[in-house]
């Protein structure tokens, strides 16, 4: 596999069973992902970008179909490879932000380290590192009730990136953000793509987002088209 490579998708199936029903979410999916892209996964909804997004990071399984993360086949690999996997080398950033509201802001994104068992005073230099890169130094305090949507979502992106993931994967980042702050939310994940050299995989149907990213994946109907709605031949 390139050098270059992060993620390889190759002939990507996914069903669901309705009753005795199967329903079909992805169908032939052929896709490399590479070190530093900005990939946007676009299409309406019911495409299938949300359950390819899961497949990516680990979430869910394919029915049929390989999914490399790296050298490794890792669609059939053991549950406590997958969670090392998503714990370590993954960052994910949520459409309705996932904040534990009990938590400051500073203790939300610090949560990741805590589970990677790294030591407190290190994982406390690069909590305030990563809130400062966000624009979120003095908000550390704060509680996610006090924080506008525009704030909550840049906590998730610092929650994401604390851990020094090689992937961020987002899914509808901006759908409940006015479009200026929806904006500003992908020119920070833009910024943190060149400066920190992560890659960033998201969705979206907004055609102003959309129109974001450094190379941009369409869905219909849980195919892979071209900006016109053809069908990609795999």
């Amino acid at each position: 596999m390139e050098n270059n490579c992060l993620i390889k998708v190759e002939n990507l199936f996914k069903e669901y069973l309705l009753g005795k029903t199967r329903i079909p979410a992805l169908r032939n999916i052929n896709l490399t992902i590479e070190k530093e892209d900005f990939l946007v996964i676009a299409g309406p909804s019911g495409s299938g970008k949300t359950t390819l997004l899961n497949i990516i990071g680990l979430i869910d399984n394919p029915t049929s179909g390989e999914v490399w993360f790296g050298t490794e086949e890792v669609s059939s690999v053991s549950s406590n490879s997958l969670f090392s996997y998503r714990r370590d080398r993954l960052g994910y950033i949520f459409q309705t932000f996932n904040l534990i509201p009990v938590m400051s802001v500073f203790e939300n994104v610090e949560y990741p380290l805590v589970l990677k068992k790294i030591q407190k005073k290190s994982r406390q230099e690069r909590v305030q590192q990563v809130l400062d890169k966000v624009g979120l130094g003095d908000r550390k305090d704060h509680k996610s009730r006090e924080l506008s949507g525009g704030q909550r979502q840049r906590v998730s992106i610092a929650r994401a990136m604390v851990k020094n993931p090689d992937i961020v994967l987002a899914d509808e980042p901006t759908a409940n953000l006015d479009s200026r702050t929806g904006m500003e939310i992908v020119e920070l994940m833009q910024k943190l793509n060149q400066e920190e050299g992560v890659t960033f995989i998201f969705s979206s149907h907004d055609p102003g987002i959309i129109n974001q990213g450094k190379k941009i994946l369409f869905l219909q109907d849980g195919e892979i088209v071209d900006s016109k709605n053809r069908r990609v031949e795999s």
